[in-house]
């Protein structure tokens, strides 16, 4: 792992993980955007991808203010198009802030980290009856 992440005692756990979208969400979208969910819902992961880079970069300097400050962010995107993956593990960030809980940082970091790799948003499933 990265020097950043390695301070934090953080370790590769679990290679894969779905990316899970709330239906309800994306209803609520479709019916509040009509034809032009689609524009809002592509311009919220461009944002979340962005996000996800920077995250990735923060945890490899050990910038954990700006991490966290990154994970609020990606928790609000996420929040806001149902993705109750990447919402869970932003929250999680912020929650097990290294000043709070430097070991669970660790595990929340690498996983965040995990879900910022190149193709993780193409492994996304869609889970009816969920909550965000």
């Amino acid at each position: 792992m990265a020097q950043g992440i390695a301070q934090f005692g953080a370790v590769a756990l679990a290679p894969h993980e779905d990316i899970r979208f709330d239906t309800a969400v994306l209803e609520a979208l479709c019916d509040a955007h009509g034809t032009f969910a689609e524009e809002v819902i592509a311009g919220a992961l461009f944002r979340i991808e962005e996000r996800l880079s920077l995250a990735a970069w923060q945890a490899e300097q050990g910038e954990t203010r700006g991490l966290r400050r990154t994970a609020e962010e990606l928790a609000r995107l996420a929040r806001e198009i149902g993705m109750t993956t990447l919402r869970h593990a932003a929250d999680a960030v912020v929650d097990a802030c290294p000043d709070e809980d430097p070991a669970a940082a660790g595990a929340c970091i690498a996983r965040l980290t995990r879900l910022s790799r190149p193709g993780a948003l193409t492994q996304a499933r869609i889970d009816t009856g969920t909550v965000a």
